[in-house]
């Protein structure tokens, strides 16, 4: 029998892809409520998805690129394309933005953290993300961190929702998909803490190096305290309904 033997650096390469493992945002809840088609630029409070409801945490603090700014039909402008990426809402953000575009978190982050990318697409077309579609995380000065992951290809039934969205200096983008998806950040390896951005690599609808962004940033599962708090807020609710009906 052949045996086979890898590397100290071959074997750790190997787990750190096998360990990544990217979860499709299957629903959001935000301020006022999510509807599709949303026409407000509403405010993210959680996303679903497989792996469970993650709190909003925070979004990336700057981005260093390009694009076209797009917002929601009955929302306000962003003043800038790096406003309509940094802020809150996935409703605002970019279209054509090239892969070569930086988004910086401005925050420490720890092994606990996940990163969540939210994107619009064309309801019309079979898939997204679907070429070389990968997310590099890089340390202060540039430098890969970890390893890359890769990004699976969305179909249309991915979405979430849909929004109209204006565009800037363009015609208005009515019934827009939403789709999204998330990665522990330990997924990445190396040292969390020394993650300063990310790098998205990827193309839509055949169209190489362009990914339109609305939200990129950081969330948190809720820790068992807060369960805990509000099974305890629940349970006292139910009591005194209970002791009215007396």
């Amino acid at each position: 029998m052949n045996k086979i033997f890898l590397s100290t650096s071959a074997l750790v390469f190997i787990a750190s892809i096998a360990q990544a493992q990217v979860s499709i945002i299957t629903g959001i809840t935000s301020t006022p409520a999510f509807s599709s088609p949303e026409t407000d630029n509403v405010v993210l409070n959680t996303f679903t998805t497989a792996s469970g409801t993650y709190n909003y945490d925070f979004s990336v603090s700057s981005f260093n690129g390009t694009g076209q700014i797009a917002w929601g039909t009955d929302g306000v402008q962003p003043v800038s394309t790096e406003a309509a990426i940094t802020d809150n809402s996935p409703i605002t953000g970019t279209l054509s933005t090239q892969t070569s575009g930086v988004y910086g978190f401005g925050q420490t982050l720890t092994g606990t953290d996940t990163l969540f990318v939210i994107f619009n697409a064309t309801n019309t077309s079979p898939g997204f993300f679907d070429y070389n579609a990968d997310v590099t995380a890089l340390d202060s000065g540039g430098v890969q961190v970890g390893s890359v992951i890769n990004i699976p290809t969305f179909t249309i039934a991915d979405a979430f929702g849909t929004a109209d969205l204006n565009r800037d200096g363009s015609t208005p983008l009515n019934a827009r998909g939403l789709f999204g998806w998330a990665v522990d950040i330990s997924d990445f390896g190396g040292d969390a803490s020394t993650i300063a951005s990310i790098r998205l690599g990827a193309s839509q609808n055949g169209v190489s190096n362009v990914v339109d962004i609305q939200q990129v940033g950081i969330g948190v599962i809720p820790e068992p305290s807060t369960y805990a708090m509000i099974a305890g807020v629940l349970f006292l609710g139910m009591a005194l309904i209970r002791r009215r009906q007396c």
